[in-house]
């Protein structure tokens, strides 16, 4: 069984490295800007261990994951992920993002809270696609919450 949870665990890690891709593509493709997007970390966290990785402002996405993944699990983003990919759902201009994503405040990213929320969906769009094509058993993922 631990060969099994093993193999699971390296799959997900290689899928979600891929679908952070996909992920970056679409944005890319949607608003005609250049974006990538690499996972710095990985592994299993508490959504309490997770905040105390993110020492300023950051976005979380808690993902309801069913089929061959069966539960929840969160993806952060970093106050330079969270402000630059709001900042391009609502088509800010080039200086302001990257001035929100240096300095932006809690204040700032709960104004944004929309854009931050549709990341956050087209995050899961995008995960559930390369999950679906390249994971047995893999039913869907939804998206039910985010907080910043």
């Amino acid at each position: 069984m631990a060969a099994v949870q093993d193999s699971l665990e390296s799959t997900v890690v290689e899928l979600s490295e891929d679908a952070l891709g996909a992920f970056a593509d679409d944005i890319s493709t949607m608003f005609e800007v250049d974006l990538e997007c690499k996972q710095l970390e990985s592994g299993v966290r508490t959504l309490k261990e997770i905040r105390k990785s993110f020492k300023k402002v950051a976005a979380v996405h808690v993902v309801k994951a069913e089929g061959a993944l069966d539960g929840e699990f969160a993806v952060a983003f970093d106050q330079g992920g969270l402000f630059i990919l709001a900042g391009v759902i609502v088509m800010l201009p080039a200086k302001r993002i990257t001035e929100d994503a240096k300095r932006g405040s809690l204040d700032e990213a709960k104004g944004m809270a929309d854009a931050v929320g549709e990341v956050g969906n087209l995050l899961v769009g995008s995960w559930d696609r390369v999950f679906r094509e390249d994971l047995e058993d893999h039913k869907h993922f939804s998206k039910t919450n985010t907080y910043i």
